[in-house]
């Protein structure tokens, strides 16, 4: 599944720490988003370097660089950075990161606006490819910050009963905005997410993490595996 952020810093999400964003395949970093990972990730800019030099680097390729952390995915976007993203290219690289992050148990990824900006395309378009994709492979999590601002984006899952209602919500917020969300029912489970946010009588939390948070505890905060265990959107309404 694929989560858009408005704003924020790829960097900043201390959950996360799997990395792509699009590349030219000339060996040039020298601007945008491009440059912060160069900076970020010095010896991964020199093996990529080589990589283009020896032409082992091309358009619809992935170069996978594994870090002490996670793994940053240089997607092959673009010929070279005097040209334009193509979203053929686009497609190809995100569809091969997808293989190598199932095939490598990855089940996070976050990634700026990828062929947007200096790549040239059109974000609407991009968007749909991007979807198509994380749609065929919902083991796999996206998050796209979609413009970049230096601040901070926490990840955070709460649970919370409200007896009146015999209910029990379970709810994934990305900075104040909720984008997952179970309830449990004695009878039956419902699922909710940013694709999804109705069902039935069910709407996806609205009003943000600030608004409930002077209601919560300590023991209303969940881990990610906490969350997991009850997020099975293929039974929906069982």
């Amino acid at each position: 599944m694929v989560y858009y952020i408005q704003e924020g810093d790829i960097f900043k999400i201390p959950q996360i720490k799997n990395y792509a964003h699009g590349c030219n395949c000339s060996g040039a970093m020298g601007k945008g988003i491009a440059l912060l990972f160069r900076e970020k990730f010095p010896l991964m800019y020199k093996q990529y370097k080589e990589l283009c030099k020896e032409g082992k680097f091309k358009t619809g390729g992935v170069f996978c660089y594994r870090y002490e952390h996670g793994v940053v995915f240089n997607l092959g976007t673009q010929e070279s950075w005097k040209e334009k993203a193509q979203y053929e290219y686009i497609e190809a690289s995100l569809l091969k990161m997808m293989e190598i992050a199932r095939n490598n148990d990855i089940r996070e990824i976050v990634m700026p606006a990828v062929g947007a900006g200096l790549g040239g395309t059109s974000w609407d378009l991009t968007k749909r490819i991007i979807n198509k994709v994380a749609n065929n492979n919902p083991s796999v999590d996206l998050y796209c910050i979609e413009h970049y601002k230096d601040i901070e984006i926490e990840i955070t899952y709460v649970k919370k009963q409200w007896a009146e209602e015999n209910l029990v919500y379970y709810i994934q917020f990305i900075g104040d905005d909720a984008i997952r969300q179970v309830e449990k029912y004695p009878d039956r489970t419902i699922y909710l997410s940013t694709a999804n946010p109705v069902y039935e009588d069910s709407i996806l939390y609205d009003q943000g993490l600030q608004l409930i948070k002077s209601s919560l505890s300590s023991k209303n905060y969940i881990t990610k595996d906490d969350f997991k265990k009850v997020w099975k959107p293929a039974n929906q309404g069982r």
